[in-house]
């Protein structure tokens, strides 16, 4: 509730001197992970199980979600927009085992956002730069074994990991079509700062935190070799792009040309 407030309270702000818009809008998203953590729990895992692997395990390259968002946007010459809203990513990966048996690990990350975009709007085309700052991130692993039997080891390691919250900068660039009262908005963006490279994922079973192995493992050998092991990172970010649709509602309507 407070981003809305204050993101109302900048619009109020704001001298009118364009059109502008209340905007409601939904988009498709994707990410291109960098998570050294997670490929080297890929890379461990495979080697533990190389004789009775199937399918290889895979780290999380990508994943893909929606985005929900409201903001303002003033169009002139000039174009200012200012967002907030909400979104999710969702990636699934599988190791596969003889038998049909299977470890599958599913990763899912919200976070909240605001954004500012300003540039240029020239005919019906908008051309902005824009910076994100993500916020509340939360990120979760679900990891399930499908057999009736495991070692203990690879029992272990199922269960739901969670990280605290964390937050994160991006910086990209966005592309516009403007047919009202629509407005079609591609974007690319780029971490400048990630948070969270002191939290981990950690499960809150009573008998794992109480053995100490409640941390998702970075390195697979370690954790089923008993020793002290390195757990995997929040601090998970990489390129984005999003494609969103936007409905435009008019708000003032100024002519620059009568000065006022």
């Amino acid at each position: 509730m407070r981003p809305i407030v204050i993101l109302l309270l900048i619009c109020i702000s704001i001298p009118t001197y364009a059109t502008n818009y209340f905007t409601i809008g939904l988009g498709f998203s994707g990410v291109f992970y960098k998570s050294h953590d997670f490929d080297q729990f890929a890379r461990s895992y495979n080697q533990y199980n190389r004789d009775i692997l199937v399918k290889p395990l895979e780290s999380f390259d990508n994943a893909f979600g929606l985005r929900w968002e409201v903001g303002f946007r003033s169009i002139d010459k000039l174009n200012f927009g200012l967002n907030t809203g909400y979104l999710t990513f969702v990636d699934n990966n599988t190791a596969g085992f003889s038998g049909g048996v299977r470890r599958d690990i599913k990763f899912n990350q919200t976070s909240f956002f605001i954004e500012t975009e300003l540039g240029y709007h020239f005919n019906q085309y908008l051309v902005n730069g824009v910076v994100t700052f993500l916020f509340n991130r939360n990120s979760s692993i679900d990891s399930d074994y499908s057999g009736d039997q495991a070692d203990r080891d690879e029992q272990s390691i199922s269960g739901t990991y969670k990280t605290l919250s964390s937050y994160a900068v991006d910086l990209g660039i966005s592309f516009g079509i403007l047919k009202l009262p629509f407005l079609i908005i591609a974007k690319i963006s780029y971490p400048l700062y990630t948070g969270g490279s002191e939290i981990f994922f950690r499960d809150q079973q009573p008998e794992k935190v109480q053995n100490e192995i409640d941390g998702f493992p970075k390195d697979y050998m370690a954790y089923v070799g008993k020793e002290t092991y390195p757990a995997v990172r929040a601090n998970i970010d990489g390129f984005k792009f999003l494609v969103s649709l936007n409905y435009m509602i008019s708000l003032k309507s100024y002519n620059t040309n009568n000065g006022r």
